[in-house]
């Protein structure tokens, strides 16, 4: 599609989006399929001024009600009302604002009919209880089972957002006992209300509750609950629900077991781990991408390397790809731990099954064997990055350099500092002058001189090594001088 095109396509969509007139603000005139209402033959629509001054209950109602009245127009005209209540001789019973709410559910304008609902049962406290809206609803017999099941599952939604968690049992029982269906998303949402206030008391009260109605239970809700217990530390508890629940037919999923997991290895408990992985293994439950990660980073960070290592193996093998951050993490572990050889053989397997290094990888294990004073394994390693396309970075070179100055090798500790120098890197001074006090004792002085220079250019913008740089360098500048003295 060209860019013209697209221009238009989006043009057409902004022109589709737009309101319409009575949508922005106080009418400058009614909607015709409202104006009709007032003056069926449309020859002389009254203004909405005159409007709201005829309005009488029984008209509103008609409105309301009215197929050629969209339930959006409906609910914009009814707003209005509301909005100039002292021009009007009556207030808006609860059969309107009832009736409303089923026809914006009819055509799924939830959050509208939501609004509405709240307007009625949240912001006027008090005024309308629920056994009140209960009957007036088992009144409006032209209600459809349909309509008045979404009816009291958006009432016990509304409740629940504005914790009002006792009219939501009042809710519920009344539609468990009077045979309305109740939605399970609708439960499942009001579980998570209740975790995220922390009631889980609550949240094991309601989820029985949802047990003993027959309803089936989704995995989903299971997880919440779960969740719950987890936050909350309770891992032996929480296992026991699970064994629980799928004695009653409820089935965890893999989501729900990756809960339990990473509840374990968060707090380290081992002991439920391994129980939860073999109910995992009854349950036949295979482990997914998440469910490795899960494990490589709770075996990681508890020191369990072998685990870990295992389980990044395992993860490989199974499919689920090479997430090359897992295969560094317990490689950068094993190398901080100073298990080198242990990390080298991982790395060789990483090889054998074609999954990429990254400058990461390579930087662990360099560090880890300039630090063994290993620097001819260190430099296998380098060959192997350079190879990869991968560039030696400024810490790197660095690291190499420090690694190199410790054995003695300073002849090339000073070819390196050179090459970085021409390549653009920065060097550092203390290693500088480490290297240059090596020269000095093995009588080194030209090159010496070099790295003495080198400093001098690039802190001191080509001024002569003053008395601070001197001390820097362990005190050699002063013999270079001497030495190269004409």
């Amino acid at each position: 599609m060209s860019i013209r095109s697209c221009l238009k396509t989006l043009n057409t969509v902004k022109k589709r989006s737009r309101l319409p007139l009575f949508h922005q603000g106080p009418y400058r005139e009614l909607p015709p399929s409202i104006a009709r209402t007032f003056d069926p033959f449309y020859s002389s629509p009254p203004s909405p001024a005159a409007a709201l001054s005829d309005l009488s209950p029984s008209k509103l109602l008609q409105i309301l009600t009215d197929p050629a009245v969209k339930p959006s127009e409906g609910y914009q005209f009814f707003n209005w009302v509301l909005e100039n209540q002292s021009s009007v001789s009556f207030i808006p019973d609860l059969q309107v604002h009832l009736t409303l709410v089923c026809r914006l559910l009819k055509v799924r304008k939830f959050p509208e009919a939501e609004n509405l609902l709240k307007s009625l049962i949240i912001d006027q406290k008090d005024r309308y209880p629920f056994p009140l809206l209960s009957s007036t609803v088992e009144n409006c017999g032209s209600l459809k089972p349909r309509a008045v099941a979404k009816l009291f599952n958006v009432m016990l939604n509304v409740y629940s957002e504005n914790e009002k968690f006792e009219q939501v049992l009042e809710v519920f029982d009344y539609m468990r006992g009077n045979g309305v269906e109740i939605d399970e998303r609708t439960c499942t949402l009001h579980l998570v209300v209740l975790k995220k206030n922390q009631e889980m008391k609550l949240v094991l009260e309601f989820f029985h509750r949802m047990i003993k109605s027959g309803m089936v239970i989704s995995p989903y809700s299971l997880a919440v609950v779960v969740g719950g217990l987890c936050e909350n530390g309770e891992m032996r508890r929480c296992r026991e629900f699970v064994e629980e629940m799928i004695g009653c037919g409820i089935k965890p999923n893999i989501v729900t077991f990756n809960i339990m997991l990473n509840g374990c290895l968060k707090r380290w408990n081992f002991a439920q781990l391994e129980l939860i992985l073999a109910l995992m293994k009854n349950q036949e439950t295979s482990c997914d991408e998440r469910t490795y990660k899960i494990l490589i980073d709770g075996y990681v960070s508890s020191g369990k390397l072998e685990e870990a290592e295992r389980m990044v193996l395992e993860m490989h093998d199974k499919g689920f790809g090479g997430d090359i951050h897992l295969w560094n993490l317990v490689i950068t572990r094993y190398c901080r731990q100073g298990l080198v050889d242990r990390a080298a053989l991982l790395f060789d397997k990483m090889y054998l099954r074609d999954v990429t290094p990254t400058a990461n990888t390579y930087c662990a294990l360099i560090n880890a064997l300039c630090g063994e004073e290993k620097i001819d394994a260190a430099m296998v390693y380098v060959s192997k990055m350079v190879k990869d396309g991968i560039e030696l970075d400024q810490v790197m070179l660095n690291t190499l350099t420090d690694g190199l100055c410790r054995i003695g090798m300073a002849n090339e500790a000073c070819d390196l500092l050179v090459g970085m120098e021409e390549s653009g890197f920065a060097v550092d001074v203390p290693i500088c002058g480490e290297v240059a006090r090596q020269l000095c004792l093995l009588s080194q002085f030209d090159k010496a001189k070099v790295l003495v220079d080198m400093v001098s250019r690039i802190e001191a913008g080509e001024h002569s090594l003053d008395r601070d740089d001197d001390e820097e360098f362990g005190g050699c500048g002063g013999q270079i001088d001497k030495v190269l003295e004409p």
